[in-house]
This record gives structure tokens, C-alpha cells and sequence, in this order.
């Protein structure tokens, strides 16, 4: 298992938990803040088995693409705090 050193320069919501940001635009990526993992957990299995099903319901009614972004209160920090996360596999 490998980790990589990522500086998270924003904070924002993932639904209703609140998380961290890097705004890379190759591989943006988020982690939870206050020790809340089990609440961004909740969160993406909300959002992967309730949101998106409606979303896409809504899509194919109207025959209009619909985009469902989770991530909102985006805010800057003033000092960026850095975790180390484990590498993504697929990324090699």
C-alpha cells in the first residue's frame, strides 16, 4: 500500500457531509473532515443509489442532459492543510 502526500487548498459540503478539497483539474479529490468518513460513506451511497437514479429519471423525461454535482460552499483556505492518501491503483 502506497501513499501519496496531497495538499487540500479548499473546503466545501459532499451533500451534507463536510469535506476538503484539491481542486486539481488532472485528479480533483476530497477528503472528509473531523474524523467523519463514515458520514461521506453515507453520503456517496446516497448519493450513488437515490440522487442519480432520479436525476436520470428527470433526464429521460425531459430528453435533456441533467448533471448532478454534490460537491457545493466551496471556500478557500487561507493555509493548506496536507493528509497522505493512499495511492489510487488505476492511476499507475
Amino acid at each position: 500500500m502506497e501513499f501519496e502526500r496531497v495538499d487540500f487548498t479548499h473546503t466545501g459540503w459532499f451533500l451534507f457531509c463536510p469535506i476538503y478539497v484539491n481542486p486539481n483539474f488532472e485528479n480533483p479529490e476530497i477528503h472528509h473532515r473531523y474524523h467523519l468518513s463514515w458520514l461521506l460513506d453515507i453520503a456517496i451511497v446516497i448519493l450513488n443509489n437515490l440522487i442519480v437514479p432520479l436525476y436520470a429519471l428527470k433526464a429521460q423525461h425531459s430528453k435533456q442532459p441533467v448533471w448532478v454535482n454534490p460537491i457545493c460552499g466551496i471556500k478557500e483556505l487561507k493555509k493548506p492543510v496536507t493528509f497522505f492518501v493512499e495511492k489510487d491503483a488505476d492511476a499507475s
